[in-house]
């Protein structure tokens, strides 16, 4: 009994640890009318970004955005910064995105 609860104990701190070291890395772009998009960021020109997000019903898409209409895009690189752009999702209720992301 005892080494079942070892091993099962094992098994979920090494799925926490897979997932906060393979998390996906996201960015916010937030946009001068005051929105925020959070996903990743596929390609950043002079005149666009494109940008992949998950759509509700668990599926992705790619929102093209001028960069006329952006404020400032900023990187969540630590593992701090991941845990509040999830927060922020759940603020914006994007429950399937906060979900993913945490």
């Amino acid at each position: 009994m005892e080494a079942m609860r070892y091993a099962m104990r094992t098994i979920a701190i090494a799925l926490l640890l897979l997932g906060v070291f393979s998390a996906a890395r996201a960015e916010t772009v937030y946009l001068k009318s005051g929105s925020k998009i959070v996903g990743k960021i596929l390609e950043d020109t002079d005149e666009k970004v494109r940008i992949e997000v998950q759509v509700e019903g668990g599926g992705k898409a790619v929102m093209s955005i001028e960069k006329s209409r952006i404020d400032r895009i900023e990187d969540a690189d630590t593992f701090a910064e991941r845990i509040k752009a999830a927060d922020d999702l759940l603020s914006l209720e994007n429950f399937r995105q906060a979900e993913a992301a945490f």
